[in-house]
């Protein structure tokens, strides 16, 4: 959008911008940690606390600040304030409408299953005291998210399904998009090598993948991959499938991975071969040509699609709802103005 006036009173209207900006705010200093970013019903946002926000955002994607130009780090302040104010927005009012009693057994069941994955008691205090945190704000903030979970669950219900209608319009108006590369269907067992590993650890790591290999080739007795896998693969989340990897294409998985994959006719089971994560061996099930994906074929993806993005949509009316019965006051720097430049430029 653009914003014209007469080029004597734009600067005047700036200056007089910028003093509405820091009228009546109480610490003026937009960078000073108690500057109010923005403010509503029952919400503050600090600068403190977006720099928090902004810094576990930077931490979590291994960058820094200083990486991003400004333009970008202001939207960024734009986004994470915006989302903080969400939080603190649904946080009242998920307190407000959801009894804590009817979720004590899930935080319970929740701090069951973190201690579990980190490996006891003891990792798991450990983990906290790394974090400058404790056992009991832990349960404190998943109470919250939980909370929040709930009150979105009831407050935007799921919704209808696509008719089937809209599902083949769908479809139709986008069928050049329908297609597929080559795939296969894969399964596989993984006996996995920690990094660094000296030499003979490698080597003892790779006799128990072959003999796991054997038990599957054997020409009298042979073992079902799947029961094979079960047992012994360490990717953990395929070995509960029997090692099923399902249908990928190029660039899914490891280059070393898809090598021997494609490589591999179906039925047949691969030698044992190296990634970073360990060693593996494979059998491929199936394999799919590259070409168009039928209307059959494509109908439970595209309506699972138009639901979520209809769910999606509906929630963003409701957080905007939300947020403007909060009457939100945003006090960052505006966006800067596309102003028309001046008329001696013209010439």
């Amino acid at each position: 959008m653009r914003f014209f006036f007469p080029s004597r009173t734009a600067p005047l209207f700036l200056l007089l911008l910028a003093a509405g900006f820091l009228v009546g705010c109480g610490v003026s200093d937009p960078k000073s940690p108690k500057f109010v970013i923005a403010k509503g019903k029952d919400v503050k946002v600090t600068r403190a606390d977006l720099d928090r926000a902004e810094a576990q955002f930077f931490q979590q994607r291994g960058i820094s600040k200083t990486q991003l130009p400004a333009d970008q780090l202001l939207q960024l302040d734009r986004e994470a304030a915006r989302q903080l104010v969400l939080q603190a927005v649904l946080a009242r009012e998920s307190a407000r409408t959801i009894k804590a009693a009817g979720l004590e057994e899930k935080v319970k069941s929740e701090v069951e299953g973190i201690k579990a994955q980190l490996g006891g008691d003891k990792a798991l205090d450990e983990r906290l005291k790394g974090m400058g945190t404790t056992r009991a704000k832990l349960k404190e903030d998943l109470l919250k998210q939980l909370r929040v979970r709930e009150f979105l669950r009831v407050s935007v219900p799921p919704s209808p399904d696509p008719s089937p209608a809209d599902v083949q319009k769908f479809y139709a108006e986008n069928k050049a998009k329908f297609t597929r590369p080559l795939t296969v269907r894969v399964s596989h067992v993984l006996i996995a090598v920690p990094e660094g590993s000296a030499p003979a650890v490698k080597a003892q790591k790779k006799g128990l993948a072959e003999a796991a290999r054997a038990r599957v080739v054997a020409p009298k007795g042979a073992q079902d991959f799947a029961k094979v896998a079960t047992e012994v693969s360490q990717d953990v989340a395929s070995a509960r499938r029997g090692g099923d990897l399902g249908f990928f294409g190029p660039g899914q998985m490891l280059p070393q991975f898809e090598k021997v994959a494609f490589a591999t006719a179906v039925g047949a089971v691969s030698p044992v071969f190296e990634t970073h994560f360990g060693y593996h061996f494979l059998k491929v099930h199936e394999r799919r040509p590259a070409g168009s994906v039928s209307f059959d074929e494509a109908r439970p993806q595209i309506a699972a699609f138009l639901k979520q993005a209809k769910d999606s949509e509906n929630l963003k009316a409701f957080l905007a709802k939300l947020e403007a019965n909060a009457k939100v006051v945003y006090r960052l720097p505006p966006p800067a103005l596309d102003l028309p430049k001046p008329l001696s430029s013209a010439r």
